[in-house]
């Protein structure tokens, strides 16, 4: 039993060794705005095979294998012109590399509450170094606003529980 699972896994090593590196399946990630339904009929006539959906919210974003590098260049040259499709990529893992963040400004460490249009918060958040970069308190006291109305918010994290924003944090689209 032994012998036999050795040469099986020699077999196994020998074939992945011989198989060339474009005989392996490649993927893609496509966008087409007809949906599951649209991208199964492109795939038919194309000769990809779906994976999954890759979870966006309106159902258009899928991961497609094709089966070797030939029909991934192939492949990618046609499906930009199929209807429905408006995006496609190559699914390649990348390396990137870690930002230098320097210090952590020390106006973050504040942590003396203070009363901002009628909640506390932290000092530091009001000194924080990206609202001297976007001027606030300049451009409140130019366009005579409190703060009141229609903000836009320039980051996808946001904390609505925080007492100066919940109340007024809308939810996005």
């Amino acid at each position: 039993m032994k012998r036999y699972i050795t040469i099986l896994a020699l077999a196994v090593a020998a074939f992945v060794q011989a198989t060339p590196a474009n005989a392996l399946p490649q993927r893609l990630i496509v966008r087409d705005k007809l949906g599951l339904k649209g991208l199964q009929k492109t795939c038919l006539l194309l000769g990809c095979n779906i994976t999954g959906s890759l979870g966006d919210p309106l159902g258009q974003v899928f991961l497609v294998v094709v089966p070797n590098l030939q029909s991934l260049n192939k492949i990618v040259s046609l499906l930009p012109v199929q209807v429905g499709i408006v995006g496609v990529e190559v699914d390649e893992l990348l390396g990137i590399l870690e930002p230098n963040l320097g210090a952590i400004p020390a106006q973050l460490s504040d942590t003396i509450p203070v009363n901002y249009y009628g909640h506390p918060v932290w000092h530091g958040y009001l000194t924080q170094p990206a609202n001297q970069i976007i001027r606030t308190s300049q451009t409140q006291s130019a366009f005579h606003v409190s703060g009141a109305g229609v903000v836009a918010i320039i980051d996808t994290g946001i904390d609505a529980q925080h007492p100066a924003l919940s109340g007024v944090v809308l939810s996005g689209l």
